[in-house]
C-alpha cells in the first residue's frame, strides 16, 4: 500500500521538527519547510496528499499557502494551524479552501492526526462558489459565531469599565462594603491614633494588643489589611505576617518598625508584607499614603481577577460552539 505524503509548513523549528517526527512515525512520507515560498517549491516538485500549514509565517501567510496550493493541485487537502484564538482565522481558512483548522492551545495531537487522516482520503474542497465549497449554512454559522464573540468582547470591556466604579469600596466587596483594617500593637496610644485616623478616612477598624489576639480575630472576621507592630510580646509581628500570608489569600500586611530596625523592614517584605511604616511617625499622611498604595494594588488585582473570570466563562461558551462547528466539518469530511 502506497504511503500517504504530507507537507508541514511551520515557522518554528521545534514545532516543525515535532510535527515532522509525529507524522513520520505515523507512517506518512513527510517533508517540512518554514515559509510559503519553500512550500510552493516543494509542491511544484512533488505531489502531496495533505498540507498542514501554520497561519503566521515569515513573509506570505498560511492563507497564501492554501490559495497557492489549490492553484497547483486542486485535489490537495489542506489543514490550517494557528496559535491565535481568533474566529476570523477559522472563517478565512475555510473561505480560501482549507479542509479544517486547528487552534494549537486547544486542539490535541490526536485530533490533528485524525483530521489529517480524514483529509487525506476526503474529496477535495475549493474556495468560492464551487460545488465542493463549504456549505453556505456552515459559513453563516461561523460568521454568527464570530459576530457573537466580538459582541462578547465589547460587553466584557464594558464590564471592566463598570468594575472601576463597583469595587471602589475595596477588594472583594461591593461599593458600600467598607475597607476593613486590623491594627495590632501593644502600645495603646498607637492603637488609638491609628484607629482614629483610619476611621476618619471611612475605613472599618478593629484593634488588638497582641499577635495571638489578631490570629483569633482573623479566624472570625474578614479583613483587607493588617497593620502590625514588629515588636509584640510572645508572637512577633513578623511571625504574624508569616501566618497571615500562609493562611489567608488576598489579605495584605503592613509592618510598623523603628528607624533603627531597617533589617526587620526588609525581612517583613521577604515574608510577604506589602510595605512598612517607620516610627515615630514624622507625618501622619505617610500612613494614609502607604495604605492607599496597598489598597490600589489590591483593587487592581481584584479587577484583573474578575476580568479573567468573566473572560474565561465567555471563552468557554465560544469554544463549545467552536467544537460543535468542527464536529460538523469532521462529519461532512467523513461522508
Amino acid at each position: 500500500m502506497e504511503r500517504k505524503s504530507i507537507l508541514i509548513v511551520e515557522r518554528g523549528p521545534k514545532m516543525r521538527g515535532a510535527l515532522a517526527t509525529l507524522f513520520s512515525e505515523s507512517g506518512y512520507e513527510t517533508a517540512a519547510v518554514a515559509t510559503c515560498a519553500e512550500a510552493l517549491a516543494e509542491l511544484k516538485q512533488k505531489s502531496f496528499d495533505v498540507v498542514v500549514t501554520e497561519v503566521d509565517l515569515d513573509g506570505p501567510s498560511g492563507f497564501d499557502v492554501v490559495r497557492s496550493a489549490r492553484e497547483i493541485n486542486p485535489q490537495l487537502a489542506v489543514i490550517v494551524l494557528t496559535a491565535a484564538e481568533d474566529v476570523s482565522y477559522a472563517i478565512e481558512a475555510l473561505r480560501v479552501g482549507a479542509n479544517d483548522f486547528f487552534i494549537k492551545q486547544r486542539d490535541g495531537i490526536d485530533d490533528l492526526k485524525a483530521a489529517v487522516a480524514r483529509a487525506s482520503r476526503a474529496p477535495a474542497r475549493t474556495s468560492g462558489d464551487g460545488a465542493a465549497s463549504v456549505s453556505e449554512d456552515l459559513l453563516a454559522d461561523i460568521d454568527e459565531l464570530n459576530e457573537g464573540f466580538l459582541k462578547n468582547m465589547i460587553a466584557l470591556d464594558k464590564e471592566v469599565s463598570d468594575l472601576r466604579d463597583q469595587i471602589a469600596g475595596g477588594p472583594g466587596g461591593d461599593a458600600d462594603d467598607s475597607y476593613r483594617v486590623l491594627v495590632v500593637d501593644d502600645e495603646e496610644i498607637i492603637l488609638n491614633v491609628l484607629e482614629d485616623l483610619l476611621t476618619g478616612e471611612g475605613m472599618a477598624v478593629k484593634s488588638v494588643g497582641s499577635a495571638e489576639e489578631a490570629v483569633d480575630m482573623l479566624a472570625k472576621e474578614r479583613f483587607h489589611l493588617v497593620v502590625t507592630d514588629k515588636n509584640l510580646p510572645k508572637m512577633t509581628g513578623l511571625e504574624l505576617i508569616r501566618h497571615l500570608k500562609t493562611q489567608y489569600n488576598g489579605i495584605e500586611a503592613i509592618m510598623i518598625t523603628g528607624y533603627a530596625s531597617m533589617e526587620s523592614a526588609v525581612q517583613a517584605l521577604d515574608y510577604g508584607a506589602a510595605g512598612y511604616l517607620l516610627k515615630p511617625f514624622s507625618d501622619i499622611r505617610i500612613i494614609l499614603d502607604k495604605i492607599a498604595e496597598v489598597r490600589k494594588r489590591q483593587t487592581d488585582r481584584t479587577k484583573a481577577r474578575r476580568y479573567f473570570e468573566s473572560f474565561k466563562k465567555r471563552n468557554e461558551q465560544f469554544l463549545e460552539r467552536y467544537r460543535a462547528i468542527k464536529t460538523r466539518i469532521a462529519s461532512a469530511g467523513g461522508e
